[in-house]
């Protein structure tokens, strides 16, 4: 009997991975998968927010040239594609594709397309409040992709 037992310690053992092994690596494999996927969505809306945010630094620039270029006159609808042009917004691939002179709308309106300017206002925060009595006070206003918004004071 002494001698079956030490022939049964003296076969070597298979090499290989067991099942827990395995079912370990697979289960490391899909966190990883998982932490991409929900990572990714967020980088992807923080990266168009921030392209909102330098193209609507455009737009502010294109208002305070056009004011200068016009004597400080009132803009109006009329000067919406002119200031998309002078900031120059790409209506196919940029995230803000359009200017809206107005200032009922912006509030009411939640395109993340549309970068709203709006005269006799000051930013306050996120948003703008209207002080009607300074007409030379504009402010662009924009919507945030997740919600949110931003305005950026014309200088």
């Amino acid at each position: 009997m002494n001698n079956q037992l030490s022939k049964l310690k003296s076969v070597k053992r298979e090499e290989g991975f067991t099942i827990i092994e395995v079912l370990i690596v697979l289960a490391i494999g899909a966190l990883i998968i998982l932490a991409v996927l929900i990572a990714v969505p967020a980088l992807q809306q923080n990266q168009r927010n921030s392209s909102r945010k330098s193209e609507a630094a455009r737009v502010s620039t294109a208002v305070t040239n056009l004011l200068a270029d016009n004597n400080s006159a009132t803009l109006t609808s009329t000067d919406n594609g002119g200031l998309a042009g002078r900031a120059g917004l790409n209506a196919t691939s940029g995230q803000l594709k359009t200017v809206s002179v107005n200032t009922s709308a912006a509030t009411a309106n939640t395109s993340t397309s549309v970068a709203y300017v709006v005269n006799t206002a000051t930013c306050s925060g996120q948003t703008y409040t209207i002080v009607a009595t300074d007409t030379t006070k504009y402010v662009v206003f924009y919507n945030l992709d997740g919600g949110g918004s931003a305005c950026i004071k014309v200088q």
